[in-house]
């Protein structure tokens, strides 16, 4: 009599998370799946917005890496020799606060005297949204 293949399955749930631009976090998803067959299990993992956030799987380590701000739905897939489970998790990309460059120069202003100083080119920002001043 041949038993039929079962199907991995998702143990719990894989955590959202939220990585600044730059950085990349790894950990284990094996914990995250099972096999009611005890057959090995193989592991990929994909990006709904590889601008956002990549994903990859070695072994059963899952490395994501932040790249720009915004959400990213990571798809991670466990499979057998026949059959798959997935698990999804949102990744959240945050956005970066605008940089001073150098400093503004001194400036010496008498009661009752008006100045202007043009600050545009002294601050930028790395996601590359436009900035205000006040």
């Amino acid at each position: 009599m041949t038993v039929p293949n079962q199907a991995p399955v998702a143990e719990g749930t894989i955590s959202a998370r939220t990585i600044e631009v730059g950085d990349a976090v790894v950990f284990y998803v094996s914990g995250s799946f099972s096999d009611p067959d005890g057959d090995a299990l193989t592991y990929t993992a994909s990006s709904s917005d590889s601008s956002v956030a990549t994903a990859g799987v070695t072994d059963s380590t899952l490395t994501v890496a932040a790249h720009a701000k915004g959400t990213a739905t990571i798809t991670v897939t466990a499979a057998d020799t026949d059959t798959t489970a997935t698990q999804t998790f949102l990744v959240t990309v945050p956005n970066q606060a605008p940089v001073a460059e150098g400093t503004l120069p001194a400036r010496r202003i008498e009661v009752g005297d008006a100045d202007t100083l043009v600050v545009s080119g002294s601050f930028s920002d790395p996601d590359g949204d436009a900035l205000t001043y006040t």
